[in-house]
């Protein structure tokens, strides 16, 4: 249960209030299974505190979109909020771009976008994003000698 001090802050427009409120509701809505009215408050919670910077909330709000928990799946929304969660330096968020960029889901498939989010990603010591990162550079090896078998 939250308190009614870190609700005065959320409304108050406190974005790790905001943050926890959103926690608050989710973790309510798992022991619901899922309620809706809780996966939607909960998402409410997170953007608002996204819409103020929140690297955290941000990344909810996209995996929210990705998964349609509270609001209807939008992959390109996803891929946005990713984008703005990574540039504020999530490395979840970096990986989870990467294989946006890599699959072309809510972005244009672009593989040199997903290994450049990768490394970011791997730069922070997130292992599944350098386990990735090595997969594409292999990837991209064996592309470059089947072309060069073909010319």
């Amino acid at each position: 249960m939250t308190d009614a001090r870190t609700e005065k802050a959320a409304n108050d427009g406190d974005a790790d209030a905001q943050f926890e409120l959103g926690n608050y509701f989710i973790s309510k809505s798992v022991s619901h299974q899922k309620s809706p009215a809780d996966t939607r408050r909960a998402f409410a919670w997170y953007r608002r505190a996204a819409i103020k910077g929140h690297t955290n909330a941000e990344y909810r709000v996209a995996l929210a979109y990705a998964d349609g928990i509270g609001v209807s799946v939008d992959q390109s929304r996803a891929a946005f909020w990713l984008q703005r969660s990574a540039e504020h330096g999530n490395a979840w968020a970096q990986f989870r771009l990467g294989q946006c960029f890599k699959n072309g889901s809510g972005v244009t498939c672009n593989f040199e976008m997903a290994m450049a989010w990768f490394q970011k990603a791997a730069d922070q010591g997130h292992d599944l994003a350098a386990s990735s990162l090595e997969s594409a550079k292999h990837e991209q090896q064996k592309s470059k000698e089947a072309a060069q078998k073909i010319t």
